[in-house]
């Protein structure tokens, strides 16, 4: 009876890491799209307002770089290089 309750546990607990799994992957996908459909001016707009929403004693400029400096890496990984170089801004 418990083992049976157990793995239902587990199988529900599964499940649920699917259905966060794929939100996670839509919710990523409509972030791309806003980031492609926003232009270099108001991404900063965008980013400068967050950074003020965050707590004052925390190192903005620190997490600003860290992410900055993650991204490019990213950019530079040959595994997301694409035929269709020649929409790089």
């Amino acid at each position: 009876m418990i083992e049976r309750q157990v793995d239902g546990a587990l199988a529900a607990s599964v499940q649920s890491g699917k259905d966060w799994d794929r939100e996670l992957a839509e919710g990523l996908g409509r972030l791309a799209d806003r980031l492609d459909e926003t232009d270099v001016d108001e991404l900063a707009r965008m980013a400068a307002i967050w950074m003020q929403k965050l707590d004052p004693s925390m190192s903005r400029r620190a997490l600003l770089v860290k992410l900055s400096a993650g991204l490019s890496i990213a950019a530079a990984n040959p595994a997301l290089a694409t035929n269709d170089e020649s929409s790089t801004p």
